[in-house]
């Protein structure tokens, strides 16, 4: 029972940083150079690690995709063996779609959304986490 919560909450954390890690390809997608160096203005650190962010794109974006790809990969593995032990004959149904999902949905899709509707806050929010 604790090995099957200490699973679950695996995969909470995997899909979260996968929806941390989308959101962050949201912002190197839509924010340009221009528009990251009128929002450091005035924005202090957050302004400065935004502007380092989007000057270099590249890498940056490589290591959010690498995240999201790990992370997605990490709670379907989870996911399955739940799955698989729980509920037998219908594991591999309820975990692929499950996961898939929660994945698209939770932490793809509805981080996007967000990030987009509200693009110049996110991209200060999520600069310094994006440089790590």
């Amino acid at each position: 029972m604790a090995s099957d919560l200490a699973r679950i909450a695996v995969i909470v954390v995997a899909l979260a940083l996968a929806g941390l890690a989308a959101a962050v390809q949201t912002v190197l997608q839509r924010v340009t150079r221009v528009r990251a160096h009128a929002l450091a203005q005035g924005a202090g650190g957050a302004g400065e690690a935004l502007v380092r962010v989007v000057e270099d794109p590249a890498v940056h974006m490589t290591a959010a995709v690498t995240v999201t790809v790990v992370a997605d990969v990490v709670a379907a593995v989870l996911a399955a063996g739940l799955a698989l032990e729980h509920l037998h004959g219908w594991g591999e149904i309820v975990a692929g779609s499950g996961v898939t999902l929660c994945a698209l949905i939770g932490a793809d899709l509805a981080p996007r959304t967000v990030t987009t509707m509200h693009l110049e806050r996110a991209a200060l929010r999520l600069a310094r986490p994006a440089r790590v």
